[in-house]
């Protein structure tokens, strides 16, 4: 009994699509914004949490499937065949007479004189779609897409709805990160997530400060983000991802720094989210290698009331900027069990993703073993 109990402490804890034990191993699908996208993640037994984004847009739902025209159909359930249409038949020129040249000279009589029509009362009204919205009017939503598109196939609300159908009946189900693009998507969005557990982690990202390159304005506003979340009964307690703009520098290296983390804390602070949100801090790559000291601060400070983790992510075109030593520092020094890795493949083959937990976890199943072992020495000696 003994054995079982401490079997069940120090097995990997699962929170819905991952191992809790090390996060580096979670899988990813990025930029999920179109049904034939949304399809081919959900299909993927190997993906674990689906990225997309939101945008405050106009939904245009895919083109229905081609109508087959009737002669095709023909040839499958054969018709009668239509009676045969006669060709107009031709008309016989009459030679002229004099009765016709004397028409030609007679003048056409007057035409009545009409009265000018109402053209407010037969003004053209555009016709109205079946909700009532007149035709032509762009009716906005929140719907997956990244800018500049301001369109797309997929609303909010049905990408919702196919990954609370698929995790229902799913043994591994898949978790989702929502990155809201402009504080208007989320905050028209507070309807659409009543009645969607999706039973699996949900994360509402945004980047809500400027960061290292980047000139305040291109952010979505950190108070008005957090004034969202507080107002949306349906996303207590998920997972905030929030984090930075960000922007590489061609000919140096640029970190996370203080002023940087010092806005961050404050933001958090200033906010009030209840401490049962969790927060993760999407972290760039190519800037997270050169910020292990600042961001360690930043963790110490957050973590004390909260769960925190880092997501780190990279760019495509980012990889040949990234120090893999000091990047590989960075994860080694918190541990992989408060480290997701959301990166390109040609970038996460160069790391090391297996190494163990934090010293803090290491440090306590250490402690753990030492008792155990204590305890069957002692229930050996009797």
């Amino acid at each position: 009994m003994l054995w079982i109990f401490v079997l069940a402490l120090i097995m990997p804890i699962s929170i819905g699509h991952c191992d809790d034990t090390n996060l580096a191993h979670v899988t990813w699908a990025h930029a999920v914004n179109s049904e034939a996208e949304l399809t081919a993640a959900l299909d993927n037994a190997d993906i674990q949490m689906i990225e997309a984004d939101v945008i405050f847009g106009e939904h245009v739902p895919a083109p229905a499937a081609a109508v087959v025209p009737e002669a095709v159909m023909n040839l499958v359930h054969p018709k009668e065949a239509p009676p045969a249409v006669k060709p107009p038949q031709a008309t016989e020129k009459k030679p002229k007479t004099v009765d016709d040249e004397d028409k030609k000279d007679e003048k056409p009589a007057a035409a009545a004189v009409q009265e000018p029509a109402d053209q407010t009362a037969d003004a053209q009204v555009p016709a109205a779609s079946p909700s009532g919205t007149p035709t032509g009017t762009v009716v906005k939503i929140p719907v997956m897409g990244h800018p500049p598109a301001e369109k797309s196939d997929l609303s909010l609300a049905q990408f919702l709805d196919a990954v609370v159908k698929y995790n229902k009946n799913a043994q591994k189900k898949k978790g989702v990160k929502l990155d809201f693009k402009s504080i208007e998507a989320l905050k028209e969005s507070k309807n659409t997530f009543k009645s969607k557990d999706l039973k699996a982690e949900l994360w509402i990202n945004a980047d809500i400060l400027a960061g290292p390159g980047k000139k305040a304005g291109g952010e979505v506003n950190a108070k008005e983000f957090f004034d969202a979340i507080h107002a949306n009964k349906d996303l207590v307690n998920k997972t905030l991802s929030i984090g930075w703009t960000t922007e590489l520098d061609k000919d140096k290296k640029v970190s996370y720094e203080k002023d940087h983390i010092v806005a961050m804390t404050k933001a958090i602070e200033d906010s009030k989210i209840p401490v049962g949100y969790p927060i993760t801090f999407p972290v760039r790559a190519a800037i997270a290698a050169e910020s292990k000291d600042n961001l360690h601060h930043l963790y110490n400070v957050v973590s004390e009331d909260r769960k925190v983790t880092f997501t780190v992510w990279s760019a495509a075109d980012d990889t040949d900027k990234v120090d893999v030593d000091k990047l590989q520092e960075f994860i080694n020094s918190f541990g992989v069990d408060k480290v997701y890795i959301d990166v390109p493949k040609d970038l996460e083959k160069n790391i090391n993703l297996t190494g163990g937990a934090s010293a803090t976890v290491k440090f306590g199943l250490f402690n753990l073993a030492a008792i155990v072992i204590a305890m069957f020495f002692r229930n050996g000696l009797h």
